[in-house]
């Protein structure tokens, strides 16, 4: 249990407390005076505290789901469409400890080292191979803004898209190497080569 858990826990007994005592002050003040009015008094305290029961279920089910989607499985990026995918890979990269937005041609990345990345990310719907093409995109793309091309698939790649890489230093991240990253909890920077020394 995290420390936002135990602190709502703390939170429920002192209102639960709070609560239990107004509920027997009340049946013996106003069932002296008023006897009628009991039942509109317990009416409001169990409610509040129905409601405040959901209101704490309801907040561990939030930090569940953002933790799952801190660490997603392969199967859960092969659910997502294009932009959820995109969007899916800006989050990993995030939790690696970069910085990144996505922009109108990829995500923009920035690694705590300095090292600034452009990254394209194709979803394969379909069971055909990405082709150089996605992989000149990223180079042009990556070349404007003087950033290392990536590119970041559920899918696979084809030899002509593998060798198009080579000649062009951009960085693959096939289905293999996601799967390790979003699920094995592999940093991005620890799949790719090391960078080149330039000079």
């Amino acid at each position: 249990m995290g420390a936002g858990q135990w602190a709502a826990v703390v939170a429920g007994a002192v209102l639960g407390g709070w609560l239990l005592g107004g509920i027997i002050l009340a049946v013996v003040v106003v069932f002296t005076r008023h006897p009628s009015a009991i039942v509109v008094g317990v009416f409001f305290a169990v409610s509040g505290v129905l409601y405040y029961a959901e209101r704490l279920t309801a907040s561990w089910t939030e930090e569940e789901a953002e933790a799952a989607l801190r660490s997603p499985t392969l199967a859960d990026l092969d659910a997502l469409d294009g932009p959820a995918l995109t969007l899916a890979v800006r989050d990993l990269v995030r939790r690696d400890g970069c910085a990144a937005e996505a922009g109108s041609r990829g995500l923009l990345a920035e690694t705590p080292e300095g090292r600034r990345l452009h990254i394209r990310v194709e979803s394969a719907r379909t069971d055909a191979d990405l082709d150089a093409r996605a992989v000149l995109a990223a180079r042009d793309a990556a070349a404007r803004g003087r950033r290392s091309a990536v590119v970041v698939t559920n899918g696979s790649f084809t030899v002509h898209a593998h060798a198009q890489a080579a000649t062009s230093e951009v960085h693959l991240v096939d289905r293999e190497l996601l799967r390790r990253w979003c699920e094995e909890g592999k940093a991005l920077t620890d799949l790719l080569p090391p960078r080149r020394a330039h000079g």
